[in-house]
């Protein structure tokens, strides 16, 4: 790997380390600053991931750093991990609190931002994706492709049951039509 390559790939490590610490520390504010069951739990499982990412993200950097071999991706990430929609939604959502007035707006904007914050770190590592040579690092990046949208996902998921009950039911139920 040429050494510009390198170069360019530590940079866009260490700027998506600096990301996921954003993410982090916005999902564990959001998640303490909350009372409603909802947004606490989508919220502490985000900043889960979140940490777990950085772990990786930064034995991946101390890797390329050091000019050594790439570690594989299992080896960075614990095999224990679930995706957060189910550790979210282990419980029927019924029993979640819905938000109400000025609170209900406030969440919902966090929302957003933590949606934007997703879209960015999709688009991030797809770019870091496309400069990556070996397939420990592809592999990396591609996990957090998925990880980014799974989280995204959740969000939307989350922000739409709390916008309006009755369509996450709808939607994510599928009831019996009888008759």
């Amino acid at each position: 790997m040429a050494k510009e390559t390198v170069s360019s790939l530590v940079d866009m490590v260490k700027e998506a380390i600096s990301v996921e610490k954003y993410g982090n520390k916005l999902y564990l504010d959001t998640a303490k600053k909350t009372s409603n069951l909802l947004v606490k739990k989508t919220f502490l499982a985000l900043a889960d991931d979140e940490k777990k990412h950085i772990k990786a993200l930064c034995a991946f950097y101390r890797t390329l750093s050091a000019g050594t071999a790439c570690p594989v991706l299992d080896a960075l990430y614990a095999k224990s991990h679930k995706k957060a929609w189910g550790r979210v939604f282990k419980k029927p959502v019924k029993q979640i609190n819905c938000l109400r007035g000025r609170d209900k707006n406030k969440v919902l904007k966090v929302y957003d931002i933590a949606m934007g914050l997703e879209e960015e770190g999709y688009r991030f590592y797809a770019k870091a994706l496309g400069k990556s040579k070996s397939k420990e690092e592809k592999a990396l990046f591609a996990f957090l492709i998925k990880e980014e949208n799974a989280h995204y996902e959740l969000l939307r998921k989350s922000k739409q049951y709390l916008e309006t009950p009755e369509e996450f039911y709808l939607k994510e139920e599928k009831p019996i039509v009888e008759g």
